[in-house]
């Protein structure tokens, strides 16, 4: 059989080579083409030939032309109906249609190539080669000087700006050209296709009347048209399909009918199709489908009937093709996808997205081994039921974003082993539990974003090993256990809005923040070793200097001048003990929370006990301000006017005490009772006062997701800042700074009035060197009042000065450092500087004179008591 066919190809070959002798002509490609004969009624012209053909006589097996043109898309021996045959030298070679006529030879002589010129006598409206004819207008074409041997033949009927009337009638005597094997006919006014323009076009493979107004089909439409490969009818006004009205197209591989007024099937509507491969129904109004309507599609791979308005599917409904398929069913009405729907198909595809599904039955994917992929995303899924995906072991991608789903059965995944990818986003999820993803050991990829998730259970993800892309934006995740992700120890990426989770990985540069805050940390509330002792030390030490103020002072003498002084004292003393409570509370929830406090940090920080800490601290704080500002207030009218009537006395003292009491606690509870209005002021910081260390930025962009990474990434586009907390800038940075200079200014004062007074004595004879000694004693402790409030306040208001600027942006571990090192200051040294000190140096003797008596009085008391 063999030696057969080897003998005729030579046979074949050599008659080619005979003919092309006996034509006497030489075959030069840049030669001029002669179209002899070419207008003769059924005439074909051979290419650089002067040879014509009657058109019987085309594809019939013979080579007649010296470039066998007249049998180049015929049927034969070595090539179908889509390929083009190469016959010179390796002459029966096949290629691709579509690589005719696109300016690279792929044949020799390059045959497939110079018939591709544009023709000197083709109409105006029109592009023409030998091989094809393209033509756009809105006039039907006069086609008298169109070679009748053209094999694809194209009209657009609506001129490119859109104007012009419609064509409504066949633009081409189509019985003319017997060759055609491709005819496209689009965007006329036509409205029903008539047997007699289609019956002689025996050759043709590709039909194409698609963007007409053609209403109905007959049974005869396409009769005769046995060679037909692929049949485009979209877009056009088709409302119904009679029974058989593809029969006889045995040939058909593809039919696309989408976006017509198609609103039944019968379920012989497709009789005889034996091997079509694609079927496209796609943009109708079709309700739904016929049991058996697919029974002798068996060739079939893929059926496309999305965008319409099915409501339900049966088990019988896909019933008939035995190969791989692929079917689309998105944009339906379908509410309820039932059990075994699916059954005896091989799928690798499932399309059942945006198609109204609110129920999965268990079993309704059963028997679908060899799916890969199922996507049912933005329906109204609202649980996934244990045996919904049971038998899917090849399932690796699964996607159910935008649906409702709140529950998930513990095993409803158990059968997908081999799961890669797995999409929840936008659900309505608050809770994963322990067992769900026990058998994901090949899970990958898997989204929870959008999601109202609250908790993970400990060992959700314990067998998640492989797991390298997680998505947990915008989620509301309350009780983060430190081992909620344990088990996933392969992550490359993690994109996430809460910090807290990228805290809970070691490699925290794969995570990819979409939005963050300058509070964010992993660290504790106390950073360090360091601060966590000094904490407790500084802040027993307030406790107890000032219990012990609060002792002495009630053992001290009752002067009248010593009460007044007394209850300044006292209150002051008072005001710094809470200092000390506020330390220690904060010391209480650094030991509490551990090394996981970023865990709660954000609860912590519109806590009550927070709150309660914050308004602890700023009463006492500010209490302790202006307690100074009045014994300051008071020593400069003792000092610089001794004989002065304007002088605190017992009862305008305790006015003055209640009013600072009052005001500090007004400046204290503001932010309490604005906290519903104004972002929370004792929340600004994880030590609960808002210091003004910081500005507030807010950054505006879009998430996108990353290819490369597998990540959805933050993309800024602009950023803005603005001062913060104008509350704490005007409290820090004004108020204390102002009390800061007058405190500054009064002591000044008063050292050059003691100062003045003691060289009044000395000149007068009752000056010594003693003298000069308490007066370097007073300026010395002068300075240190004069110092620990200026570390107090200082550095605060040039930090806060600095950021608001926008000089510098300092970390936010600086506001543990200032709890710790800089707040507590006064508290901590005020009991030394107006109690010990004064209580161990007073004076054991009294002057005789009354010079003496004011000057000493001034030189030991003025700063102490």
């Amino acid at each position: 059989m063999l030696d057969l066919w080897i003998v005729v190809i030579l046979l074949t070959f050599v008659v080619t080579n005979v003919e092309a002798q006996s034509s006497g002509n030489t075959f030069n490609q840049t030669s001029p083409r002669n179209y002899t004969n070419n207008d003769q009624e059924g005439g074909f012209a051979c290419f650089n030939s002067s040879l014509t053909f009657d058109l019987t006589d085309v594809c019939d097996g013979q080579n007649r032309c010296p470039y066998s043109d007249d049998e180049y898309i015929c049927d034969n021996l070595f090539c179908d109906a889509t390929q083009f045959m190469c016959n010179f030298g390796d002459w029966f070679r096949c290629v691709p249609m579509r690589y005719v006529c696109d300016d690279y030879p792929d044949c020799e002589e390059n045959v497939d190539e110079i018939f591709c010129d544009p023709l000197a006598n083709c109409p105006p409206t029109c592009e023409c080669s030998w091989y094809s004819v393209f033509c756009e207008g809105p006039n039907v074409v006069d086609d008298t000087n169109i070679l009748k041997s053209t094999r694809r033949l194209s009209f657009r009927g609506q001129s490119t700006n859109g104007t012009g009337p419609v064509p409504i009638s066949m633009p081409f005597n189509l019985t003319a050209y017997q060759l055609l094997i491709e005819l496209k006919i689009t965007e006329t006014g036509i409205e029903e296709i008539i047997r007699s323009d289609l019956e002689t076009l025996r050759e043709l493979i590709k039909l194409d009347m698609s963007n007409n107004i053609i209403y109905s089909l007959s049974n005869d439409t396409f009769t005769g048209l046995n060679n037909l490969l692929t049949l485009d009818l979209s877009d056009n006004y088709i409302w119904s399909l009679p029974d058989g009205v593809f029969r006889g197209l045995t040939s058909l591989t593809e039919i696309d009918i989408s976006y017509n007024s198609i609103s039944s099937l019968s379920n012989d509507t497709f009789t005889g199709l034996n091997d079509l491969r694609t079927l496209d129904l796609s943009g109708n109004y079709i309700e739904s489908l016929p049991d058996g309507l697919f029974r002798f599609l068996t060739s079939l791979t893929k059926i496309d009937l999305s965008r319409n308005v099915i409501e339900r599917l049966s088990s019988d409904s896909f019933a008939g093709p035995t190969g791989q398929l692929d079917i689309n069913l998105e944009f339906n009405r379908i509410t309820v996808i039932p059990a075994h729907v699916f059954r005896g198909l091989y799928l690798r595809t499932i399309h059942l997205s945006l198609t109204g599904i609110n129920e999965l039955e268990p079993g309704c994917f059963q028997g679908l081994e060899g799916v890969e992929n199922i996507e049912l995303f933005i329906n109204n899924i609202t649980s996934i039921r244990s045996g919904v995906f049971e038998g899917l072991v090849d399932l690796k991608y699964l996607h159910l974003f935008e649906n409702q789903i709140s529950d998930i059965d513990i095993g409803a995944f158990e059968d997908l082993h081999s799961l890669e990818f797995l999409d929840l986003t936008h659900n309505s999820i608050r809770e994963l539990k322990k067992g769900t993803f026990d058998s994901q050991v090949n899970l990958t990829w898997v989204s929870f974003s959008d999601n109202p998730l609250e908790y993970i259970e400990p060992g959700t993800f314990q067998h998640l090993s492989r797991l390298e892309y997680l998505n947990v934006v915008n989620v509301q995740l309350k009780n983060l256990q430190p081992d909620t992700f344990s088990g996933i120890t392969s992550l490359k990426g993690l994109s996430t809005d809460d910090h807290r989770l990228c805290c809970l990985f070691d490699e925290t540069d794969l995570c990819s923040i979409a939005t963050s805050n300058f509070l964010d940390s992993c660290t504790r509330l106390m950073p360090n070793t360091v601060l966590r002792i000094a904490l407790w030390v500084i802040g027993w030490g307030a406790l107890i200097g000032n219990t012990i103020v609060l002792v002495l002072r009630c053992r001290m003498e009752k002067s009248a001048s010593a009460k007044t002084q007394g209850l300044f004292i006292t209150n002051l003393a008072i005001a710094d003990f809470l200092m000390g409570v506020y330390m220690v509370m904060i010391s209480s929830a650094d030991v509490y929370y551990g090394e996981y406090f970023f865990l709660v940090a954000e609860q912590w920080r519109s806590s009550i006990a927070c709150k309660i800490a914050g308004f602890i601290a700023v009463l006492s704080s500010e209490s302790s301000v202006f307690i100074l500002a009045i014994i300051t207030i008071d020593r400069v009218l003792c000092v610089v006017f001794p004989f002065g009537k304007l002088k605190f006395r017992s009862t305008s003292a305790r006015v003055g005490v209640a009013l600072i009491w009052a005001s500090a606690f007004v400046v204290s509870v503001v932010p309490l009772l604005v906290s519903s209005y104004v972002s929370g002021f004792y929340g600004l910081s994880d030590v609960c006062v808002g210091l003004p260390l910081n500005v507030e930025s807010q950054e505006n962009g879009e998430l996108v997701f990353n290819h490369t990474s597998r990540v959805w990434e933050f993309v800024k586009s602009d950023a803005t800042e603005r001062p913060s907390w104008l509350y704490s800038i005007a409290l820090f940075l004004g108020v204390n700074f102002l009390i800061f200079i007058l405190i500054l200014i009064s002591y000044v004062v008063i050292f050059a009035s003691v100062r003045k007074s003691a060289h009044s004595v000395a000149s007068k004879g009752a000056g010594s060197s003693a003298d000069r000694a308490r007066e370097v004693k007073l300026a010395i402790r002068m300075s240190v009042i004069v110092l620990t409030d200026f570390f107090c306040w200082m550095p605060v208001i040039i930090m806060g000065i600095l950021s608001q600027s926008g000089a510098v942006t300092l970390p936010v571990s600086l506001y543990a450092w200032s709890v710790v090192f800089i707040l507590p200051i006064n508290a901590s040294i005020n009991p030394y500087i107006y109690t010990f000190i004064a209580t161990c140096g007073r004076p054991q003797t009294k002057s005789t004179t009354k010079t003496s008596t004011m000057y000493r009085t001034s030189l030991t008391e003025t700063p102490l008591s």
